[in-house]
């Protein structure tokens, strides 16, 4: 029924990626936000949820306050912004004034229905900083979503797909020698799917196990991640150990 009256506001003629809302819809969605956060459904794209703003609130304080992940931070957000900008500056690395914020997606086809809050960017969540004319303000966000630390990210991202490569390239050369792999690495259904086909006949007679990160973005242990890829980089590259 909600969704029907909502789509009934929305001028049909110009749906598509960015619908075009009548300033009355307009009014009416600020007003239902004033309640209620619209929030994305995980595991089905095309449909949203909607979730008590005051609840809301307190599970995502909830999830950051009992993680070891987070920590309040005395620094304004500006400070922060410089920071990020002096260390990335030194490595060569860009750095926008954009930061990072947790927003969270509904989990609907759990037993229990629950949120799983992820770190998304926006330009919106733009921070004038304390150099810049006041009167700067919108001409000053970035043309594309990009935080202070997107640069850094994408550089790392490059670096530990080419150390996977190689892994997976190691793994080959002894899945061809002994007939067992020493782990899976997977960018795509299609991967897993080839290699049932192609070896139907060995895994007929035995059972599957699938597993999951049931709290995987907001209780992995930091310090126990860094050990893993430090020992991922030196299996690597044994020789430089």
């Amino acid at each position: 029924m909600l969704r029907r009256k909502i789509l009934a506001t929305v001028d049909l003629s110009r749906v598509g990626a960015d619908p075009e809302l009548t300033a009355g819809a307009r009014k009416k969605l600020l007003e239902l936000q004033e309640h209620l956060v619209i929030l994305p459904v995980d595991k089905s794209s095309h449909d949203f949820g909607f979730v008590c703003k005051r609840f809301y609130n307190q599970d995502l304080h909830a999830k950051v306050n009992h993680s070891t992940n987070y920590s309040p931070s005395e620094e304004t957000p500006q400070q922060v912004i410089a920071r990020h900008k002096a260390y990335l500056g030194r490595e060569g690395l860009h750095s926008s004034n954009v930061l990072p914020y947790l927003y969270g997606t509904l989990k609907l086809h759990k037993e229990v229905t629950s949120m799983r809050y992820i770190a998304g960017v926006s330009r919106k969540n733009c921070v004038d900083s304390d150099s810049e004319a006041a009167d700067a303000g919108r001409d000053a966000r970035p043309k594309t979503t990009f935080s202070s630390t997107t640069d850094a990210q994408l550089d790392l991202t490059g670096l530990l797909k080419a150390i996977m490569s190689i892994l997976r390239r190691e793994d080959d050369i002894r899945f061809n020698a002994t007939g067992y792999r020493y782990f899976w690495i997977t960018e795509s259904s299609d991967d897993t799917a080839f290699f049932l086909k192609t070896h139907a006949d060995e895994l007929a007679q035995l059972d599957a196990g699938t597993f999951d990160f049931t709290t995987m973005y907001d209780q992995l242990e930091l310090e126990e991640l860094l050990n893993a890829v430090a020992d991922t980089i030196n299996e690597a590259f044994p020789a430089h150990v």
